[in-house]
Protein backbone atom coordinates (compact mmCIF):
# COMPACT_ATOMS: atom_id res chain seq x y z
CA UNK A 1 0.00 0.00 0.00
CA UNK A 2 1.59 3.62 -0.64
CA UNK A 3 0.71 6.47 1.73
CA UNK A 4 -0.33 9.79 1.53
CA UNK A 5 -0.31 12.70 4.29
CA UNK A 6 -3.14 14.65 3.68
CA UNK A 7 -3.86 18.50 4.98
CA UNK A 8 -5.97 21.83 3.81
CA UNK A 9 -4.14 23.87 2.04
CA UNK A 10 -4.52 26.76 4.42
CA UNK A 11 -6.86 27.95 7.39
CA UNK A 12 -8.97 29.69 4.70
CA UNK A 13 -9.82 27.03 2.69
CA UNK A 14 -10.17 24.81 5.84
CA UNK A 15 -12.87 27.11 6.92
CA UNK A 16 -14.56 26.58 3.72
CA UNK A 17 -14.84 23.01 3.48
CA UNK A 18 -16.02 23.06 7.25
CA UNK A 19 -19.08 25.40 5.64
CA UNK A 20 -19.70 23.48 2.68
CA UNK A 21 -18.62 20.17 2.65
CA UNK A 22 -20.69 17.50 4.64
CA UNK A 23 -18.29 15.58 4.60
CA UNK A 24 -15.76 17.83 6.30
CA UNK A 25 -15.85 15.43 9.35
CA UNK A 26 -14.20 12.49 6.57
CA UNK A 27 -11.84 15.31 5.15
CA UNK A 28 -9.98 15.85 8.73
CA UNK A 29 -9.99 12.67 9.92
CA UNK A 30 -7.61 12.02 6.80
CA UNK A 31 -5.76 15.37 7.89
CA UNK A 32 -4.76 13.41 11.17
CA UNK A 33 -4.65 10.10 9.96
CA UNK A 34 -3.25 9.93 6.27
CA UNK A 35 -4.62 7.62 3.65
CA UNK A 36 -3.45 4.77 1.86
CA UNK A 37 -4.10 3.22 -1.62
CA UNK A 38 -2.75 0.26 -3.38
CA UNK A 39 0.08 1.04 -6.07
CA UNK A 40 -2.23 -0.68 -8.94
CA UNK A 41 -5.60 1.24 -8.19
CA UNK A 42 -3.62 4.18 -7.89
CA UNK A 43 -2.71 3.23 -11.35
CA UNK A 44 -5.95 2.78 -12.55
CA UNK A 45 -7.10 6.01 -11.65
CA UNK A 46 -4.13 8.08 -13.03
CA UNK A 47 -4.79 5.94 -15.99
CA UNK A 48 -8.40 7.82 -16.73
CA UNK A 49 -6.37 10.40 -18.29
CA UNK A 50 -5.86 8.60 -21.33
CA UNK A 51 -9.59 7.63 -21.52
CA UNK A 52 -11.29 11.54 -21.90
CA UNK A 53 -13.09 11.69 -24.70
CA UNK A 54 -11.10 12.67 -28.28
CA UNK A 55 -7.42 11.03 -26.27
CA UNK A 56 -9.26 7.53 -25.71
CA UNK A 57 -5.89 5.55 -25.63
CA UNK A 58 -7.76 2.23 -25.97
CA UNK A 59 -10.52 1.24 -27.01
CA UNK A 60 -9.94 -2.42 -28.09
CA UNK A 61 -7.99 -5.72 -27.28
CA UNK A 62 -4.91 -4.38 -29.45
CA UNK A 63 -4.76 -0.77 -28.18
CA UNK A 64 -4.80 -2.48 -24.42
CA UNK A 65 -2.18 -4.55 -25.40
CA UNK A 66 0.27 -2.23 -27.18
CA UNK A 67 -0.15 0.85 -25.18
CA UNK A 68 -1.23 -0.26 -21.30
CA UNK A 69 2.30 -1.75 -20.99
CA UNK A 70 4.08 1.09 -22.74
CA UNK A 71 2.11 3.61 -19.95
CA UNK A 72 2.85 1.78 -17.56
CA UNK A 73 6.66 1.64 -18.60
CA UNK A 74 6.70 5.52 -18.45
CA UNK A 75 4.79 5.41 -15.25
CA UNK A 76 7.54 3.32 -13.29
CA UNK A 77 10.07 5.57 -14.99
CA UNK A 78 9.22 8.47 -13.42
CA UNK A 79 7.57 7.56 -10.40
CA UNK A 80 9.26 5.48 -7.17
CA UNK A 81 7.10 3.27 -4.80
CA UNK A 82 9.76 1.56 -2.73
CA UNK A 83 9.28 2.72 0.32
CA UNK A 84 5.75 2.78 0.75
CA UNK A 85 5.04 6.33 -0.91
CA UNK A 86 5.37 8.12 -4.26
CA UNK A 87 8.07 10.20 -4.81
CA UNK A 88 9.78 11.48 -8.20
CA UNK A 89 12.74 10.36 -9.65
CA UNK A 90 13.08 13.61 -11.43
CA UNK A 91 13.08 17.25 -10.58
CA UNK A 92 9.95 19.54 -11.54
CA UNK A 93 12.19 21.00 -14.16
CA UNK A 94 13.26 17.72 -15.75
CA UNK A 95 10.17 16.21 -14.78
CA UNK A 96 7.52 15.10 -17.74
CA UNK A 97 4.88 17.84 -16.79
CA UNK A 98 1.86 15.04 -18.80
CA UNK A 99 2.58 12.50 -16.25
CA UNK A 100 2.71 14.71 -13.38
CA UNK A 101 -0.24 15.60 -14.43
CA UNK A 102 -1.59 12.02 -14.35
CA UNK A 103 -0.41 11.88 -10.62
CA UNK A 104 -2.53 14.82 -10.00
CA UNK A 105 -5.60 13.05 -10.81
CA UNK A 106 -4.50 9.69 -9.85
CA UNK A 107 -4.44 11.16 -5.93
CA UNK A 108 -7.23 13.29 -6.34
CA UNK A 109 -9.56 10.59 -7.61
CA UNK A 110 -7.93 7.92 -4.92
CA UNK A 111 -8.65 10.44 -2.29
CA UNK A 112 -12.07 11.77 -2.78
CA UNK A 113 -13.59 8.29 -3.64
CA UNK A 114 -12.57 7.69 -0.24
CA UNK A 115 -14.37 10.14 1.39
CA UNK A 116 -17.37 9.64 -0.93
CA UNK A 117 -17.22 6.26 -1.41
CA UNK A 118 -17.12 6.13 -4.45
CA UNK A 119 -15.79 3.35 -7.15
CA UNK A 120 -13.95 3.60 -10.47
CA UNK A 121 -17.20 3.37 -12.24
CA UNK A 122 -18.45 6.40 -10.78
CA UNK A 123 -16.11 9.29 -12.32
CA UNK A 124 -16.95 7.43 -16.09
CA UNK A 125 -18.02 10.66 -18.13
CA UNK A 126 -21.77 10.67 -19.90
CA UNK A 127 -23.11 12.44 -22.46
CA UNK A 128 -26.79 13.33 -21.41
CA UNK A 129 -29.28 15.78 -23.56
CA UNK A 130 -27.73 17.82 -25.16
CA UNK A 131 -24.39 18.97 -22.94
CA UNK A 132 -21.33 16.50 -23.78
CA UNK A 133 -18.43 18.33 -21.88
CA UNK A 134 -18.81 16.32 -19.12
CA UNK A 135 -15.99 13.95 -18.05
CA UNK A 136 -14.40 12.02 -14.84
CA UNK A 137 -14.25 14.57 -12.40
CA UNK A 138 -17.54 14.90 -11.75
CA UNK A 139 -19.13 11.95 -9.86
CA UNK A 140 -22.88 11.26 -8.30
CA UNK A 141 -23.62 9.93 -4.89
CA UNK A 142 -26.77 9.43 -5.67
CA UNK A 143 -28.35 12.50 -4.34
CA UNK A 144 -25.89 15.40 -4.72
CA UNK A 145 -22.81 15.84 -7.64
CA UNK A 146 -19.10 15.97 -6.62
CA UNK A 147 -16.57 17.73 -8.97
CA UNK A 148 -12.98 17.36 -8.57
CA UNK A 149 -10.10 19.82 -9.56
CA UNK A 150 -7.09 18.01 -9.90
CA UNK A 151 -3.61 19.16 -9.87
CA UNK A 152 -0.53 17.53 -9.54
CA UNK A 153 2.75 19.21 -8.58
CA UNK A 154 6.78 17.82 -8.24
CA UNK A 155 8.14 19.55 -4.80
CA UNK A 156 11.96 19.71 -3.16
CA UNK A 157 9.89 20.20 0.01
CA UNK A 158 6.49 20.46 1.20
CA UNK A 159 6.66 24.57 1.18
CA UNK A 160 3.51 26.01 -0.39
CA UNK A 161 5.45 28.29 -2.42
CA UNK A 162 5.77 25.38 -5.22
CA UNK A 163 1.81 25.21 -5.41
CA UNK A 164 0.75 28.60 -5.68
CA UNK A 165 0.35 28.30 -9.19
CA UNK A 166 -1.92 25.30 -8.95
CA UNK A 167 -3.85 26.70 -6.04
CA UNK A 168 -4.79 29.63 -8.25
CA UNK A 169 -5.99 27.88 -11.06
CA UNK A 170 -8.47 25.86 -9.18
CA UNK A 171 -9.46 29.22 -7.44
CA UNK A 172 -9.65 31.23 -10.57
CA UNK A 173 -11.80 28.47 -12.62
CA UNK A 174 -15.02 28.99 -11.78
CA UNK A 175 -15.59 32.57 -9.37
CA UNK A 176 -19.32 32.89 -8.80
CA UNK A 177 -21.21 29.44 -9.42
CA UNK A 178 -21.67 29.40 -5.22
CA UNK A 179 -23.16 32.70 -5.26
CA UNK A 180 -26.30 31.99 -7.37
CA UNK A 181 -27.33 28.81 -5.35
CA UNK A 182 -25.15 26.10 -6.49
CA UNK A 183 -25.02 23.56 -3.83
CA UNK A 184 -23.20 21.05 -5.56
CA UNK A 185 -19.72 19.70 -3.58
CA UNK A 186 -16.32 20.79 -5.40
CA UNK A 187 -13.49 19.40 -4.01
CA UNK A 188 -10.05 20.78 -5.21
CA UNK A 189 -6.82 18.26 -4.51
CA UNK A 190 -3.08 19.26 -5.61
CA UNK A 191 -1.18 16.00 -5.27
CA UNK A 192 2.67 16.98 -4.49
CA UNK A 193 5.00 14.29 -5.03
CA UNK A 194 8.61 15.35 -3.80
CA UNK A 195 11.69 14.29 -5.55
CA UNK A 196 13.11 13.55 -2.60
CA UNK A 197 12.92 10.14 -1.62
CA UNK A 198 12.92 11.15 2.79
CA UNK A 199 9.53 13.14 1.77
CA UNK A 200 5.98 11.24 1.56
CA UNK A 201 3.32 11.93 -0.97
CA UNK A 202 0.88 14.79 0.24
CA UNK A 203 -2.91 15.92 -1.04
CA UNK A 204 -3.14 19.56 -0.73
CA UNK A 205 -7.40 19.83 0.00
CA UNK A 206 -9.10 23.38 -1.12
CA UNK A 207 -12.56 24.82 -1.72
CA UNK A 208 -13.26 26.08 -5.15
CA UNK A 209 -16.84 27.09 -6.54
CA UNK A 210 -19.02 24.43 -8.45
CA UNK A 211 -20.40 24.37 -11.60
CA UNK A 212 -24.02 23.62 -12.50
CA UNK A 213 -24.80 20.34 -13.64
CA UNK A 214 -28.97 20.29 -14.52
CA UNK A 215 -29.11 16.27 -14.20
CA UNK A 216 -30.96 13.93 -12.11
CA UNK A 217 -28.07 12.47 -9.77
CA UNK A 218 -29.70 9.19 -9.41
CA UNK A 219 -29.43 8.86 -13.44
CA UNK A 220 -26.11 10.27 -14.01
CA UNK A 221 -24.50 7.66 -11.21
CA UNK A 222 -26.43 4.50 -13.47
CA UNK A 223 -25.14 5.66 -16.74
CA UNK A 224 -21.75 6.72 -15.27
CA UNK A 225 -21.25 3.22 -14.19
CA UNK A 226 -23.01 1.23 -16.87
CA UNK A 227 -20.76 3.16 -19.70
CA UNK A 228 -17.57 2.31 -17.63
CA UNK A 229 -18.26 -1.58 -17.09
CA UNK A 230 -19.45 -1.92 -20.86
CA UNK A 231 -16.31 0.44 -22.00
CA UNK A 232 -13.56 -1.85 -20.08
CA UNK A 233 -15.36 -5.00 -20.55
CA UNK A 234 -15.20 -4.83 -24.33
CA UNK A 235 -11.22 -4.41 -24.17
CA UNK A 236 -11.21 -8.22 -22.88
CA UNK A 237 -14.41 -9.73 -24.34
CA UNK A 238 -17.00 -9.44 -27.36
CA UNK A 239 -19.43 -11.36 -25.50
CA UNK A 240 -22.98 -11.06 -27.01
CA UNK A 241 -24.31 -9.28 -23.46
CA UNK A 242 -22.14 -6.60 -23.74
CA UNK A 243 -23.82 -5.66 -27.06
CA UNK A 244 -27.07 -5.89 -25.71
CA UNK A 245 -26.10 -3.64 -22.59
CA UNK A 246 -24.67 -0.78 -24.74
CA UNK A 247 -28.37 -0.99 -26.43
CA UNK A 248 -29.74 -0.90 -22.68
CA UNK A 249 -27.53 1.41 -21.87
CA UNK A 250 -28.96 4.21 -25.06
CA UNK A 251 -32.71 3.47 -23.71
CA UNK A 252 -31.51 4.93 -20.20
CA UNK A 253 -29.83 7.73 -21.96
CA UNK A 254 -33.11 8.41 -24.10
CA UNK A 255 -35.75 7.80 -21.82
CA UNK A 256 -37.48 10.30 -19.79
CA UNK A 257 -39.57 7.57 -17.94
CA UNK A 258 -35.95 4.98 -17.36
CA UNK A 259 -37.38 3.63 -13.92
CA UNK A 260 -39.74 1.47 -15.89
CA UNK A 261 -36.60 -0.66 -17.67
CA UNK A 262 -35.68 -1.45 -13.34
CA UNK A 263 -34.93 -4.88 -12.76
CA UNK A 264 -35.46 -6.07 -17.02
CA UNK A 265 -32.57 -8.50 -17.02
CA UNK A 266 -30.40 -8.07 -20.39
CA UNK A 267 -32.06 -11.09 -22.57
CA UNK A 268 -30.31 -13.63 -25.12
CA UNK A 269 -31.27 -14.21 -28.32
CA UNK A 270 -34.10 -16.88 -27.18
CA UNK A 271 -35.91 -14.26 -24.84
CA UNK A 272 -33.93 -15.59 -21.86
CA UNK A 273 -32.15 -13.95 -19.25
CA UNK A 274 -28.12 -13.82 -19.93
CA UNK A 275 -26.19 -16.04 -18.29
CA UNK A 276 -22.34 -14.82 -17.44
CA UNK A 277 -20.71 -16.51 -20.51
CA UNK A 278 -18.58 -18.98 -20.65
CA UNK A 279 -16.66 -17.81 -22.91
CA UNK A 280 -15.21 -15.13 -20.45
CA UNK A 281 -13.25 -18.07 -18.50
CA UNK A 282 -12.90 -20.16 -21.34
CA UNK A 283 -11.31 -18.22 -24.34
CA UNK A 284 -9.76 -15.51 -22.23
CA UNK A 285 -7.42 -15.51 -18.98
CA UNK A 286 -9.01 -16.32 -15.52
CA UNK A 287 -8.11 -16.42 -11.91
CA UNK A 288 -8.37 -20.03 -10.59
CA UNK A 289 -11.39 -20.47 -8.90
CA UNK A 290 -13.43 -18.37 -12.14
CA UNK A 291 -13.44 -15.19 -9.42
CA UNK A 292 -12.07 -13.09 -12.11
CA UNK A 293 -11.47 -12.71 -16.23
CA UNK A 294 -9.63 -10.79 -18.13
CA UNK A 295 -6.27 -10.56 -20.05
CA UNK A 296 -2.78 -10.98 -19.48
CA UNK A 297 -0.57 -8.62 -21.40
CA UNK A 298 3.46 -9.13 -22.18
CA UNK A 299 5.03 -6.22 -19.99
CA UNK A 300 8.87 -8.12 -21.28
CA UNK A 301 11.37 -9.50 -19.10
CA UNK A 302 9.27 -12.49 -18.67
CA UNK A 303 6.38 -10.23 -16.94
CA UNK A 304 2.78 -9.85 -17.51
CA UNK A 305 0.26 -7.34 -16.30
CA UNK A 306 -3.33 -9.15 -15.97
CA UNK A 307 -6.22 -6.86 -16.68
CA UNK A 308 -9.88 -8.04 -15.93
CA UNK A 309 -12.74 -7.79 -13.56
CA UNK A 310 -14.38 -9.56 -10.69
CA UNK A 311 -17.14 -12.00 -12.37
CA UNK A 312 -20.03 -10.51 -9.80
CA UNK A 313 -19.65 -7.21 -11.48
CA UNK A 314 -21.29 -9.02 -14.60
CA UNK A 315 -23.82 -11.22 -12.81
CA UNK A 316 -25.02 -7.11 -11.54
CA UNK A 317 -24.64 -5.92 -15.14
CA UNK A 318 -27.02 -8.67 -16.26
CA UNK A 319 -29.61 -8.45 -13.24
CA UNK A 320 -30.10 -5.08 -14.03
CA UNK A 321 -31.22 -3.92 -11.16
CA UNK A 322 -30.64 -0.06 -10.94
CA UNK A 323 -30.42 0.53 -7.06
CA UNK A 324 -27.73 -2.67 -6.80
CA UNK A 325 -25.95 -1.37 -9.42
CA UNK A 326 -25.57 2.62 -8.05
CA UNK A 327 -24.63 0.59 -4.98
CA UNK A 328 -21.97 -1.71 -6.16
CA UNK A 329 -19.20 -1.51 -4.62
CA UNK A 330 -16.24 -4.59 -4.26
CA UNK A 331 -13.41 -4.24 -1.35
CA UNK A 332 -10.65 -3.42 -2.13
CA UNK A 333 -7.57 -6.08 -1.28
CA UNK A 334 -4.28 -7.49 -2.26
CA UNK A 335 -4.24 -11.19 -3.04
CA UNK A 336 -0.72 -12.22 -2.86
CA UNK A 337 0.34 -15.47 -5.01
CA UNK A 338 -2.93 -15.71 -7.07
CA UNK A 339 -2.80 -18.27 -9.26
CA UNK A 340 -3.81 -17.25 -12.95
CA UNK A 341 -4.91 -19.37 -16.03
CA UNK A 342 -3.35 -17.06 -18.78
CA UNK A 343 -4.52 -17.61 -22.45
CA UNK A 344 -2.23 -15.48 -24.20
CA UNK A 345 -2.50 -15.40 -28.05
CA UNK A 346 0.58 -17.48 -29.71
CA UNK A 347 1.89 -14.63 -31.95
CA UNK A 348 2.76 -13.29 -28.91
CA UNK A 349 4.41 -16.22 -27.38
CA UNK A 350 5.20 -18.69 -30.17
CA UNK A 351 3.52 -21.57 -31.29
CA UNK A 352 1.54 -22.68 -34.11
CA UNK A 353 -0.71 -19.55 -36.19
CA UNK A 354 -4.08 -19.76 -36.30
CA UNK A 355 -6.74 -17.45 -37.56
CA UNK A 356 -8.52 -15.84 -34.41
CA UNK A 357 -12.17 -17.12 -34.23
CA UNK A 358 -14.52 -13.97 -33.85
CA UNK A 359 -17.06 -15.98 -31.67
CA UNK A 360 -16.45 -14.99 -28.15
CA UNK A 361 -19.19 -17.38 -26.69
CA UNK A 362 -17.12 -20.24 -28.01
CA UNK A 363 -15.74 -22.40 -25.81
CA UNK A 364 -12.12 -23.22 -26.99
CA UNK A 365 -9.80 -20.70 -28.89
CA UNK A 366 -7.17 -22.35 -30.99
CA UNK A 367 -5.27 -18.92 -31.47
CA UNK A 368 -4.04 -18.84 -27.63
CA UNK A 369 -1.94 -20.87 -25.84
CA UNK A 370 -2.40 -21.16 -21.99
CA UNK A 371 -0.10 -20.68 -19.67
CA UNK A 372 -0.07 -20.97 -15.52
CA UNK A 373 0.91 -17.93 -14.11
CA UNK A 374 1.09 -16.49 -10.38
CA UNK A 375 1.39 -13.19 -8.77
CA UNK A 376 -0.17 -10.93 -6.44
CA UNK A 377 -3.59 -9.26 -8.35
CA UNK A 378 -4.97 -6.16 -6.59
CA UNK A 379 -9.12 -5.88 -6.37
CA UNK A 380 -10.60 -2.39 -6.55
CA UNK A 381 -13.66 -1.19 -5.23
CA UNK A 382 -15.34 -1.27 -9.02
CA UNK A 383 -14.54 -5.03 -9.62
CA UNK A 384 -11.47 -4.37 -11.46
CA UNK A 385 -8.57 -6.94 -11.08
CA UNK A 386 -4.69 -5.72 -11.97
CA UNK A 387 -1.13 -6.63 -11.35
CA UNK A 388 1.85 -7.83 -12.39
CA UNK A 389 1.86 -12.15 -12.93
CA UNK A 390 4.90 -14.20 -14.48
CA UNK A 391 5.21 -18.01 -15.84
CA UNK A 392 5.01 -20.17 -12.97
CA UNK A 393 8.63 -22.24 -12.95
CA UNK A 394 8.94 -26.01 -13.93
Amino acid sequence: MLRFDVDFYDDNHKERLKNNCERYGDIQQLVQQGFEVAKEELFSYCMFVYQQRGVRAWETYGDLRDQLPKYRAVWEDHFSFSKGTVFSKFSAHKAVKHFTETMGVGGALSIVSQIYELTEADWEKVETGRRKTLDFSIASTGTHFVEVEAKGSIVSDHQKSHLWGQKDHIEKKKLTQRQQGNNNTMIGVITAIPCDSSLGAKCYMLDPPPTEIPFDPVKYKLLSRLYFYWRELSLVSRAHFLEVLINRIKSIQRSHDYESLDGLPLLNSRGEPHQVPDSLFETRSSVYGRSAFGEVLPLGDDRFFFYGFDKDAVEALIRQDFSQLNALSFKSRTESDTRVSAKIPRRLVGGPRTEVKHDEDSEEDESRKTLSMIGDLVHTSSGRVLGCVKPVSR
